[in-house]
């Protein structure tokens, strides 16, 4: 089964606000003598962005409520979406913070979502 895409009622990654890069993938252990010891921690490193959604309106405000708890199953799933930095269709997934997500009711009656996502491949 594929992952889900990223609905196509929702602003596509190119016009988002996303900020963020790879965490470190270096593990050090100190032994009690000499030098510290270094190993990579996988073999992969994992991106983390965080996202904010540009103001939209309750129509696309409900598709993304439905994405993420139907289709994602409460973000828990994994997705695919385009990578504005590499330009390429990847694989990402909610981080799970508390909250996972936090939604903003603009005066205007637009609303803005934001939220933390990492990149799985």
């Amino acid at each position: 089964m594929s992952d889900p895409t990223w609905p196509v009622e929702l602003p596509p990654a190119a016009r988002i606000g996303i900020s963020g890069g790879p965490q470190s993938n270096a593990v050090s252990f100190q032994p009690e003598v000499g030098p510290s010891i270094d190993r990579l921690r996988a073999s992969t490193v994992v991106r983390k962005y965080q996202v904010e959604l540009p103001p939209m309106e309750s129509a696309a405000y409900d598709v993304f409520m439905a994405f993420f708890t139907d289709t994602l199953a409460s973000g828990i799933l994994p997705f695919q979406w385009y990578d504005p930095f590499t330009r390429s269709v990847r694989r990402f997934k909610f981080v799970h913070n508390a909250p996972v997500y936090s939604e903003q009711a603009l005066r205007s009656g637009l609303y803005v979502i934001s939220f933390e996502i990492m990149r799985l491949d």
